[in-house]
């Protein structure tokens, strides 16, 4: 949407809103709940009184929502099954829920910031980067096995790369596959 698709719509927003003023201010006065005076600031003001209520309600309704899909968003995102990180254009952790930052072993506080292939060992990191470069020039998601790193050891993770275009970032869902790949090996 343009800026000044945003701007009508306020307009047109706020003179609804000016609109439902003045029908409350009319609806006061013929209740008897505002004395008759006839002067225009008085009016102005009780217009603008009426609309700065209605927009506090509305405030408040906004952030009930707003609230609602935050509660959402946490359940969904930060108490997933599996590890989810956000990875910016340089490749740096913007975001990592609870599960990811447990697969690593370290608070989310000491992951965010850093470089993803940090977590990686150095010998396993040119196929982390190779499939970067996949998924940019196909733009499909791709799933990729790798040994990460957590606490000094290493385990087998699946990791799931999506490309986000319009931020030139990556999603990351990491699935601890070590126990699978101990089965196989035996």
């Amino acid at each position: 949407m343009s800026l000044g698709g945003g701007r009508n719509w306020m307009v047109k927003k706020t003179d609804s809103l000016r609109e439902r003023a003045e029908r409350e201010v009319h609806k006061a006065k013929l209740n008897g709940h505002i004395p008759e005076i006839n002067t225009e600031l008085i009016h102005e003001l009780r217009v603008h009184q009426v609309e700065l209520e209605m927009q506090n309600e509305e405030l408040k309704e906004s952030h009930e929502e707003l609230t609602s899909l935050y509660s959402q968003y946490y359940e969904l995102y930060d108490t997933a099954p599996v590890g989810y990180f956000s990875i910016d254009k340089d490749l740096i952790i913007r975001n990592v829920n609870i599960k990811g930052a447990g697969l690593l072993g370290l608070s989310k506080e000491m992951i965010i910031g850093r470089g993803f292939s940090r977590f990686i060992p150095a010998n396993k990191r040119d196929k982390y980067y190779n499939s970067l470069i996949e998924i940019a020039s196909s733009g499909e998601l791709d799933d990729v096995e790798l040994q990460l790193k957590r606490n000094g050891t290493l385990f087998y993770a699946d990791m799931r790369i999506m490309p986000v275009y319009e931020n030139k970032e990556y999603r990351i869902v990491i699935t601890d596959i070590t126990e699978r790949k101990e089965a196989e090996k035996s």
